[in-house]
């Protein structure tokens, strides 16, 4: 519950707001109205609507984290296998001299952005 205190859970909250504020009300009172109690209506019309809105909250969220390791270092200490994220991992191993390994790690994180990135492509496509 505390990442929506953070920076980066208020603007993933704004872009979850704004993918409420284009559904229409007057889909939720259809589903109403066709025999759908309030559980029922969020489930079926709301949270598929909400569908690209969360989508694009999870990538901000996913790509503002990778920005923050400086804080981790300063204020975690950068401790492998408890406080280090994969941008410090890099950072630490560019500092150290050990590039394959950063070289490694830094592919796999373009790779893991370019397949969020074509999934959400893929997905535009898929509803268009």
């Amino acid at each position: 519950m505390f990442f929506f205190y953070k920076n980066v859970g208020v603007i993933t909250a704004r872009i979850l707001v704004s993918g409420v504020d284009q559904m229409e009300r007057e889909v939720i009172d259809v589903a109403r109205t066709l025999g759908d109690n309030t559980a029922q209506a969020y489930f079926r019309v709301v949270l598929p609507t909400m569908g690209e809105a969360l989508f694009s909250g999870f990538i901000l969220g996913f790509s503002r984290s990778i920005s923050e390791f400086a804080a981790v270092i300063m204020f975690g200490g950068n401790l492998p296998g408890s406080t280090q994220v994969l941008a410090s991992y890099v950072f630490t191993k560019v500092e150290v001299g050990e590039l394959d390994m950063a070289v490694t790690a830094a592919v796999f994180c373009v790779l893991l952005s370019l397949l969020i990135v074509s999934l959400l492509g893929f997905r535009r496509v898929k509803h268009a």
